[in-house]
């Protein structure tokens, strides 16, 4: 790699992932080999959601189910995924958010793992911003998503 590719991004380089197991079993995705700095920051905006503390101060907290989702819709191309009249459909967010659950988590587990690796995010950034969930009652609670392997 030259030092040039290291500083720009190939937006349209692409990797596949076959899921060996759970919901999508034998389903194949593509997602995006890297994406760009700014394209990390808008799903680091996305997932930001302003609450007021109990004293009445605005702060902004890290929403998981946002991030997610911001994620999925950044770096997923296509997938192998066929609709009911047996066409694939190019993902847009309307697709991604009419997923079965156990689909949507499945497909978001990996995204989220194969984000963190490329962009360098480790398990402290990670940890960080579980602790600034917004406490219980005052915006949406992220949860987590389970695992569709259990069944």
């Amino acid at each position: 790699m030259g030092k040039l590719d290291f500083f720009f991004v190939d937006t349209k380089a692409n990797i596949s992932h076959t899921f060996e197991d759970g919901a999508l079993e034998g389903e194949t995705i593509f997602v995006r080999e890297m994406i760009t700095y700014g394209e990390q920051l808008d799903i680091r905006s996305a997932a930001l959601v302003g609450i007021t503390d109990d004293e009445g101060r605005q702060i902004f907290v890290v929403d998981a189910k946002k991030r997610e989702m911001a994620e999925m819709k950044t770096w997923l191309l296509t997938w192998s995924l066929e609709s009911r009249d047996g066409q694939q459909k190019r993902i847009v967010a309307s697709k991604i958010e009419g997923l079965h659950p156990r689909a949507a988590a499945q497909i978001g587990r990996f995204v989220t793992k194969y984000s963190r690796e490329k962009t360098g995010d480790t398990e402290e950034t990670v940890e960080v911003e579980k602790a600034t969930e917004a406490p219980a009652g005052s915006e949406p609670a992220s949860e987590e998503i389970p695992d569709s392997s259990e069944e």
